[in-house]
């Protein structure tokens, strides 16, 4: 469902008639869906691999953990990106129960996602390749945590918009541009083109959005 305006929380029939054969949910931009219905899909859905809840402003982590608790850690794939009530409890949720499975997690825009999530990310995840974590409340001291993530494999990293990320973690990007493929710091105020210039240089086939 993609920006179903005038659909709302309710117990859903059709979710239910395909719960054993579900794989990959997507609600998007819904104003009307909140955590009621999260809740259902939750407790019928138990083989999910992507979801995707953009843009869905009513759910909070009390919606969102028991959907993920009952995925039966087999999570691939997950974007929240601008669900603007959802915190660190949920993403770190998703994070321990299925860092042996996720390779995409999109929380841009998810302004109480901190370093938290990403200390989460440095103790549990093994098979990260996205992480857009744009316009989130991460530090320079997430940064450096996500540096020392060694067993990761990241290809892309999105840290745009992200206010709190500064020159003063150049050491750390440094460490995380050498294997990235893509990296968008457009935004990032705190970021000098001084600081551009060399992630350029130490890896120049990465594509650097600055």
């Amino acid at each position: 469902m993609v920006s179903c305006i005038g659909v709302e929380d309710y117990p859903s029939t059709l979710v239910a008639s395909y719960r054993n054969s579900l794989v990959s949910l997507a609600i998007r931009n819904c104003p009307g869906v909140g955590n009621t219905t999260i809740y259902i899909v939750g407790g019928l859905c138990r083989k999910l691999t992507h979801i995707d809840l953009s843009g869905l402003l009513r759910i909070t982590d009390e919606g969102l953990i028991p959907l993920v608790k009952n995925c039966a850690a087999n999570l691939v794939a997950v974007s929240l990106s601008w669900c603007i009530n959802i915190t660190d409890i949920s993403v770190s949720t998703i994070v321990k129960l299925n860092g042996g499975s996720l390779k995409s997690l999109l929380v841009d825009g998810c302004r109480h996602v901190t370093d938290a999530t990403l200390v989460e990310i440095l103790k549990s995840c093994w098979m990260l390749i996205v992480l857009d974590v744009s316009m989130s409340g991460i530090t320079d001291s997430g940064i450096k945590t996500l540096a020392n993530a060694t067993q990761l494999h990241l290809q892309i990293l999105s840290l745009s918009g992200c206010p709190f990320v500064s020159d003063n973690n150049l050491p750390f990007l440094l460490d995380l541009v050498q294997n990235l493929q893509g990296l968008n710091i457009q935004h990032c105020v705190g970021i000098s083109s001084r600081i551009v210039d060399a992630l350029v240089e130490i890896n120049p086939s990465c594509d650097i959005l600055s």
